[in-house]
């Protein structure tokens, strides 16, 4: 199995080095191509695509399952050194928090509070989400989007612990910005 994988791995690479410079500039569709040919490796791990003039971005992404973490480092180490690209394993933090958007739903993490209090190793929080109602899935996934922006992927599966979501009409006063809650995790070293 190991073995499949690796040249799953390389069949990917190797279709990437090729098509890197040939992606569309549209977003949508570059992610597009880039996961159908991820899917023929594996198709737990996403690709997200941050174009720049400076160097594009691809993110290599578990979507927040923590035991398809491990496919993601094995495909991200077997990427080679590809002109104009950096290859990312996991969502990483974001110093500025933009509005995000998934099926028709927007949430602005600028608006966003939370409430943390240590559990061991690990973080427990509240996130008080607007306009959210238990049940909202569509809002609840977009808050966990946030939460990988906020902290990065890998630390949200291994350093949060318990996350609770709620209405942000229910925030408590000491309820801080979402934009603080990387210092809250970084705190627990």
């Amino acid at each position: 199995m190991e073995a499949a994988s690796k040249g799953a791995d390389q069949a990917f690479w190797t279709w990437f080095a090729a098509n890197a410079d040939k992606l569309p500039a549209d977003k949508v569709a570059a992610v597009n191509q880039i996961q159908a040919q991820l899917d023929k490796d594996d198709p737990d791990v996403f690709a997200e695509v941050v174009f720049d003039p400076a160097g594009n971005t691809l993110v290599l992404t578990a979507d927040g399952k923590k035991d398809r973490f491990p496919d993601v480092k094995r495909i991200a180490a077997a990427a080679p050194k590809i002109a104009k690209w950096s290859i990312v394993a996991f969502r990483q933090r974001d110093h500025e928090l933009m509005p995000l958007t998934m099926n028709g739903r927007a949430l602005d993490p600028k608006l966003v509070k939370f409430t943390s209090k240590p559990n061991g190793a690990q973080l427990d929080i509240r996130v008080f989400i607007p306009d959210y109602t238990d049940g909202d899935e569509a809002l609840g996934n977009l808050a966990f989007l946030a939460l990988d922006h906020a902290v990065g992927e890998y630390d949200v599966e291994t350093k949060l612990g318990g996350i609770t979501l709620e209405s942000l009409a229910s925030a408590p006063p000491d309820a801080a910005p979402l934009a603080q809650l990387p210092a809250a995790v970084d705190a627990l070293h």
